[in-house]
């Protein structure tokens, strides 16, 4: 049993727009979760798509067969939030919040082969 993993640093995307990207490919292979998400015109698709051929990079850096390997868990984590202040009607202030996301894919080679 051999489990791989990859994270990634701090992605200016909200993790609500991450995680419904996220959910088209839950279980797939990592080959064809990339091919889905290089289809997809969603920002996040692009970011996971990379962080899932990291962790194949590193799959292959250990002299595993990358066929036998899927994406055992995929997580979207809060990162730090971006506080700013935007200018109002009547020389007010309003706060606006930037949300982060922390996205880490784990890939295991022990799965149901049905």
């Amino acid at each position: 049993m051999a489990i791989v993993s990859a994270k990634t640093k701090y992605v200016r995307i909200s993790p609500q727009k991450t995680r419904e990207v996220l959910y088209l490919v839950e279980g797939k292979s990592p080959l064809e979760a990339i091919g889905i998400l290089k289809n997809l015109p969603q920002r996040p698709a692009a970011y996971i798509a990379k962080t899932i051929a990291s962790a194949l990079a590193n799959v292959r850096s250990r002299k595993f067969s990358e066929e036998n390997f899927r994406l055992k868990s995929l997580v979207v984590e809060q990162g730090p939030r971006l506080k700013r202040f935007r200018p109002a009607s009547m020389g007010k202030a309003v706060s606006v919040v930037h949300r982060t996301s922390h996205l880490k894919v784990v890939l295991s080679d022990e799965w149901d082969k049905k």
